[in-house]
């Protein structure tokens, strides 16, 4: 009972700083949002109402990691996710590195990206690297970042396949 009650002072207080940022951070469209808010708030809701606005709050709030990660690349212009394979290909083949620390979900082979390895990273994403020539990884090890998960063949038709999917 404490612990629910905790969690529920926990979303009051969240709630109240981000209506307080919103209302003091002289950007427009935060404060029409803030109004927004506060008209909804003098509605009477039943108690599932509350518990869905909360749930949906969670959500959105522990996505913030990843999002954050690409507001920092973006600003600094430095990758917060390491390299998936060496820049400079020296002789036959690279080494292909895990971009974040992770588990791997998936390995195989398909018609489209070849040789595969699908690593989650869990709320930050998930990174898919293609057209391997090795895989040097199994389901469901955990990896870390810049650990080798497999080799790319240089001279290979196929171009090197890498992805990386936000989780929303």
């Amino acid at each position: 009972m404490k612990e629910r009650l905790m969690k529920q002072v926990v979303m009051v207080l969240l709630f109240a700083v981000a209506m307080l940022l919103a209302d003091h951070s002289h950007i427009d469209v935060l404060q029409r949002g803030s109004e927004a808010i506060r008209m909804q708030m003098a509605a009477e809701y039943t108690w599932d109402d509350v518990k869905k606005a909360g749930d949906k709050t969670v959500k959105t709030v522990s996505s913030l990691p990843g999002r954050i990660n690409g507001a920092v690349q973006t600003v600094t212009g430095k990758p917060v996710l390491g390299e998936p394979i060496d820049e400079k290909r020296h002789g036959k083949q690279s080494s292909v590195y895990a971009v974040d620390s992770g588990q791997v979900v998936a390995t195989g082979e398909d018609e489209t990206i070849g040789k595969y390895v699908r690593i989650s990273h869990g709320k930050e994403g998930e990174s898919l690297y293609g057209n391997l020539e090795k895989i040097l990884v199994k389901v469901p090890v955990k990896v870390k970042k810049g650990q080798i998960i497999g080799t790319y063949n240089n001279s290979s038709k196929k171009e090197f396949y890498y992805s990386f999917n936000v989780v929303e």
